[in-house]
């Protein structure tokens, strides 16, 4: 079978509990008829390594069982508990006193743009869209003239967590664009992108995206991910030569030699300090690249 993306896994893994309404069963008040949902974008790149295997998408799903049930409890109790003030408040005060302490935690408001933004594709929730549309929009608000959309303030910019918030800050927003094409959310994505291009790379006065960012640079270099979907999406080349740059700058001395290790050991422990959330970040990247340059080296080195 060929190469599939994490959230096509996670497609795959709900479809084993999937039911087909029968034709004539009414709909519940909760889901979106077709016909009424936003036309999803289409990707501008089609990926070079094709499809094996296509899943429904959520809103042809209908749930049973357990499954469903975990479904019902993640929205319930999870995601329209979200304190969205916490998640919030390290981008409207980058620049206050104390600020920096917390710096870290932006990756929330991404992280759950991008679980609610999935949930309201298998069944529409006013409450959860009303959450999910304030934390998108008043994300979108907060993007500095630059592009820059972090917590970090001016004087600690492109340390610890900084590119790793901006990561979830793009996999939030684009998952948001994808449910409701809101251009200014794609428009956020490309200020992102195109600071994070110009910043970071190998020419004079550019930044070492390894400096960077946590645990031998791979929590900044876990930004591959998003950067390959925003290109699908934007097929602006510059954002594909930003991920090839990423990949390369793994090899550095002081860097994590993520594919050159699984290359020539097949182990993941002898990864760079071995810590396992960023690698794992990076391995969804490579995968999303592999398919975008069909460079089987990169497969290779995952599947290892």
């Amino acid at each position: 079978m060929g190469t599939i993306s994490r959230r096509e896994l996670i497609r795959i893994a709900a479809a084993s509990a999937v039911t087909l309404p029968s034709a004539g069963t009414p709909a519940t008040t909760t889901r979106v008829e077709a016909a009424n949902r936003p036309r999803a974008p289409q990707f501008a790149v089609a990926e070079q390594v094709p499809e094996v295997f296509a899943s429904l998408p959520f809103g042809s799903h209908e749930l049973r069982g357990v499954l469903a049930e975990r479904m019902r409890i993640n929205v319930e109790k999870r995601l329209l508990r979200i304190d969205a003030d916490a998640c919030l408040s390290g981008f409207l005060r980058s620049n206050t006193p104390g600020s920096f302490d917390a710096a870290w935690a932006g990756e929330h408001a991404g992280k759950f743009l991008d679980a609610a933004c999935n949930a309201l594709r298998y069944r529409e929730d006013e409450r959860l869209r009303r959450i999910t549309e304030r934390v998108a929009q008043t994300l979108i608000a907060c993007q500095e003239p630059d592009g820059y959309l972090g917590t970090y303030p001016a004087a600690r910019r492109w340390t610890g967590w900084d590119v790793w918030v901006q990561k979830y800050s793009l996999i939030g927003l684009l998952s948001y664009y994808e449910l409701t094409a809101e251009p200014a959310a794609l428009r956020a994505c490309r200020g992102m992108g195109d600071l994070l291009v110009r910043t970071f790379g190998e020419a004079p006065g550019q930044r070492d995206i390894i400096g960077a960012g946590e645990h031998l640079g791979m929590a900044a270099t876990a930004v591959l991910e998003p950067m390959c979907r925003l290109y699908r999406f934007t097929a602006d080349v510059r954002y594909l030569e930003f991920c090839r740059y990423l990949v390369r700058s793994y090899d550095q001395p002081h860097g994590p030699r993520i594919v050159r290790t699984l290359l020539e050991t097949g182990s993941v422990y002898r990864v760079a300090n071995g810590k396992a959330y960023e690698m794992l970040s990076n391995l969804n990247g490579l995968i999303d690249l592999y398919r975008l340059s069909a460079d089987k080296t990169l497969l290779d080195a995952v599947l290892r």
